[in-house]
């Protein structure tokens, strides 16, 4: 939005509220000056960024009543031409944060500064400012897929949000690039499958899903997937991009999605707004930071075992010695205590006992 068309707008709301308003002018409170912050795409705080990182721009208004508050935003970055503005209009009441995203443009370099300028009305304008380094040396430049950005910088950002960073690099999965470089073409490079996956996320040799303190161990998805239905038809890169984190950019990284090829199924019981893989690849594996007991154990990553068996009881999750995940003639599974009381625990849901998911289970589809 232009400046003129921000000052007709911000007089037209002023027109409007004083019809409204009894605080006069030389009354009326300031605005209180917004915390900016800055953080990377997981919500860490870094002293530095560097081109290609994904940002998150957060701006806090420590506000005591409803007000109407209005505010632009712009970064700034060095040597280029980059100014991204927005305009917020609304309502608050005690704090309002506004957050948005952006990326650091590869040719920036040097320091750069978040710019906000605003107003509550009736008030007066508060301008507050941010400022943050872009370095372009340091590990992006060390790292030896930082020359595959050339080329391919969507999946380089993508792969810097991933836990792949920076240890499990291009060539690791791709192999040299030394003749795709003179030569781009992908008969020059080799284009993975999913068994490249397996070397990390396979625990053993892929015969037993591996358990422990009432959990799947982690990096076993090669053993899970292998050993269900979904095994003999798919592997790892036929629903995951590699290059783009689930958890982080989801809509990128997933590239078949459960209602691709089960189109068929609908959703009942007022549950329509969750994703499959809320239930089916429930949050029954644990690298170390597992939540709840009993019944109501959360581990901290989705399993790949997909089937609820609906009429299992819940001790039959896990072989009886704990060590390894239950299988029947159809291969291993969820019980209805890991696939729903995760969520259905009183707290974030209701119904929360295993008899009461159980019956109700079957009619969710």
């Amino acid at each position: 939005m232009k400046n003129r068309d921000l000052l007709t707008f911000i007089c037209s709301c002023t027109f409007i509220l004083s019809a409204f308003c009894t605080t006069s002018s030389a009354t009326a409170a300031e605005t209180p000056i917004p915390c900016i912050s800055i953080t990377d795409s997981s919500g860490a705080q870094q002293s530095t960024y560097a081109p290609g990182d994904s940002l998150i721009y957060t701006v806090t208004f420590p506000l005591e009543q409803q007000s109407l508050l209005l505010f632009t935003a712009s970064v700034r970055f060095p040597d280029n031409n980059v100014d991204r503005t927005k305009l917020y209009v609304s309502l608050s009441e005690q704090e309002k944060s506004v957050c948005w995203t952006g990326t650091v443009p590869d040719d920036a370099a040097g320091r750069a500064e978040v710019v906000v300028t605003s107003l509550i009305l009736p008030g007066k304008f508060v301008i507050a400012r941010k400022d943050f380094e872009v370095s372009r040396s340091g590990d992006d430049r060390d790292n030896p897929s930082f020359i595959c950005s050339a080329c391919h910088g969507d999946n380089y950002r993508g792969w810097k949000e991933t836990r792949h960073y920076p240890a499990v690099g291009c060539e690791l999965c791709h192999g040299s690039g030394q003749n795709h470089i003179t030569a781009p073409s992908s008969d020059t490079i080799s284009i993975p499958t999913g068994d490249i996956c397996n070397t990390c996320h396979s625990g053993n040799d892929g015969t037993v899903i591996e358990a422990s303190n009432g959990f799947i161990n982690a990096q076993q998805q090669r053993n899970e997937l292998e050993d269900t239905a979904h095994g003999s038809v798919a592997d790892c890169c036929t629903c995951h991009n590699p290059h783009y984190s689930p958890s982080n950019n989801k809509a990128s990284a997933i590239k078949l999605t459960c209602r691709q090829c089960h189109p068929q199924k609908d959703v009942y019981l007022n549950m329509q707004s969750l994703d499959c893989e809320d239930c089916h690849m429930a949050p029954a594996v644990s690298k170390g930071d597992s939540s709840g007991s009993g019944l109501y154990k959360k581990g901290d990553t989705p399993s790949h075992l997909f089937r609820i068996k609906t009429e299992a009881a819940a001790d039959t999750f896990l072989t009886p010695d704990g060590t390894a995940a239950s299988k029947d003639i159809h291969g291993p599974f969820l019980t209805v205590d890991r696939a729903c009381l995760h969520c259905h625990n009183g707290f974030d849901a209701g119904l929360q006992t295993f008899d009461s998911v159980q019956q109700t289970s079957t009619i969710v589809h």
